[in-house]
């Protein structure tokens, strides 16, 4: 095959680099780095790198080069900023670097340079559920179609994603290849896994806490979440509720968990690591999950990969992901959750050891190389059309 160039967006990479667009692109690169018909990968910055991102080890790879401006950009500091970079700023960069393709991380998509093949990911159409004729739902609406619009193809990171873009527009999905979106996942062993947990110093003991991970917006569902919580309190008293989110976050959860009699229960963490994000996910009884709108769900499969039950709702992108191995909730309800929570409290180990083993096996399927491989066969079809 013909080696090509990809072009990329990747301010996501050194603005947020703990969120799901860095999550998403990480792996991309790093097994496009490995493909030998992959010429070359174009990183579009809006600033040069900071210093604690130089030591990125795809930066090693003479495949990939860096393309920034003159001038610092920050795309995240405002609708305004984030529609130069997108319109202004990245075709810019894209006249200087002269891809084969280029690819829409998300759907934030240049117009121009014209004639250039462009491929953009849609995650999700999350943007139905922002109040009507609000700001934020015109102006991710806009954002959607124009990308669509302008993409020779599109990417799906799940069948729920999908079938939303196809009850939304079936014109664009005709465009659109579902590519499930996959991490790298290590299992940890369960000693290892404790001594990791026992190491905060939090009083938490294995399958007697519930965890929760992510950034508690309103789609997210904190207020559910923290119901759930004193639910399961209220059965549980002795059972603790960890929660991995961003410092500037805590004071709200903690408002949360007093309304719901849970304070003292509560265990806030912001900054750590990876393994010790998995090492929470091996001992809890279950990460509680009740998104109101996922297009995939990251939390979801690296529970599974660390053989955590994740509990979440029925209709959305983790029945896929699970695959009929856990029940999954039908109704957005305390109960609805707490059923499901007493099942798991009351299984035995042996049961919940088959259980975990079908998880990790599941979560393996939705791997980096097979995410790599799909996106990588859709570049190449919409570079090469004729």
């Amino acid at each position: 095959m013909t080696p090509f160039s990809i072009a990329l967006d990747a301010h996501w990479l050194i603005f947020t680099p703990k969120t799901g667009g860095t999550t998403y692109l990480n792996p991309l690169i790093s097994e496009w780095i490995k493909c030998e018909e992959v010429a070359e990968i174009q990183l579009l910055l809006p600033c040069a790198p900071k210093t604690d991102w130089a030591g990125q080890p795809f930066l090693a790879s003479k495949k990939v080069r860096l393309f920034f401006p003159k001038t610092e950009v920050h795309p995240l500091a405002s609708y305004r900023a984030q529609f130069f970079w997108q319109q202004r700023g990245v075709p810019a960069l894209l006249r200087q670097s002269r891809p084969d393709v280029y690819l829409s991380p998300f759907h934030l998509t240049p117009q121009l340079p014209p004639g250039l093949p462009m491929v953009t990911t849609i995650h999700d159409l999350c943007f139905f559920m922002e109040p009507r004729w609000s700001q934020g739902s015109i102006i991710h609406g806009a954002q959607l179609w124009s990308a669509c619009l302008r993409a020779r193809r599109l990417v799906c990171v799940s069948d729920f994603t999908f079938q939303a873009l196809s009850r939304w527009s079936p014109r664009f999905a005709r465009k659109a290849t579902v590519v499930h979106s996959g991490i790298e996942t290590r299992t940890l062993p369960v000693n290892e896994a404790e001594e990791r947990v026992n190491s905060l110093k939090a009083d938490l003991r294995p399958q007697t806490y519930l965890v929760w991970v992510g950034l508690p917006s309103a789609r997210k569902n904190p207020e559910l979440l923290f119901n759930i919580f004193g639910a399961h309190h209220e059965r549980f008293p002795g059972h603790k509720f960890a929660v991995v989110a961003p410092a500037k976050s805590h004071d709200e959860l903690r408002a949360l968990a007093r309304a719901n009699g849970i304070l003292t229960q509560l265990r806030l963490f912001s900054e750590i690591d990876a393994p010790t994000r998995d090492a929470l996910y091996c001992c809890a009884l279950a990460l509680v999950f009740p998104s109101k709108c996922e297009g995939f769900g990251y939390p979801v499969l690296e529970a599974m990969g660390q053989g955590c039950p994740p509990l979440t709702f029925e209709k959305g992108p983790a029945s896929e992901m699970v695959n009929g191995i856990i029940p999954l909730a039908r109704e957005a309800t305390p109960k609805a959750f707490s059923e499901m929570l007493n099942r798991y409290a009351a299984m035995t180990e042996t049961e919940r050891a088959r259980i975990g083993a079908d998880l990790i096996a599941r979560a393996k399927i939705f791997s980096p190389t097979t995410m790599a491989a799909g996106t990588l066969a859709v570049l190449r079809s919409a570079a090469f059309e004729k």
